[in-house]
């Protein structure tokens, strides 16, 4: 996001935990793997994918399948060559996985609740076992943090998805009103 940001991208949110939005549109995302024990030495494996161009069948297909249409860097204004953006981004992403290895997420926690697509809507986490409730952000760990009926519970992996309670109603962007 933040390379992104240096060449214009603008209303660019971050979806707990791995996805890149623009508009409120999937614009990419970025999956970790991590294997070895995490007392000892481990090997990780760090993915990053992002739309330059999404033709219009593509989000067709999406659409009808009920999932969050995607958007390219080219209907953001984005020109620049793709191998200059990935450069960028995997030069960006270093120094951010460096800072990370000496200080941890908490540096990033206030940039993250900046640009937190999800704070305040209504979601449920999928995972060891699902929780719903209303997303509060994030924690100095990178932790979700959801208000749930028990009071709040912190998520460390999962699938969110949004959910809208009954006789609740929704703004143009998605997020409950």
């Amino acid at each position: 996001m933040r390379a992104l940001q240096r060449y214009g991208a603008l209303n660019l949110a971050l979806k707990w935990p791995n996805d890149l939005l623009a508009h409120g549109q999937k614009l990419g995302g970025i999956l970790i793997d991590i294997q070895g024990d995490l007392a000892g030495p481990l090997t990780v494996v760090v993915g990053l994918g992002l739309n330059a161009v999404v033709p219009e069948f593509t989000k067709s297909l999406v659409a009808a399948d009920g999932g969050r249409v995607p958007v390219g860097l080219i209907e953001l204004g984005v020109a620049e060559p793709r191998n200059q953006i990935a450069a960028d981004m995997i030069a960006t992403l270093i120094a951010v996985l460096r800072e990370y290895a000496d200080t941890g997420f908490a540096p990033d926690k206030e940039y993250w609740l900046k640009h937190d697509y999800l704070r305040d809507m209504s979601v449920t986490v999928d995972g060891a076992q699902a929780i719903s409730g209303v997303a509060l952000g994030v924690d100095s760990q990178g932790f979700l943090r959801i208000r749930t009926s028990e009071g709040e519970q912190l998520v460390s992996s999962g699938d969110v998805s949004l959910r809208v309670p009954s006789g609740e109603a929704t703004a143009s962007n998605g997020k409950a009103i």
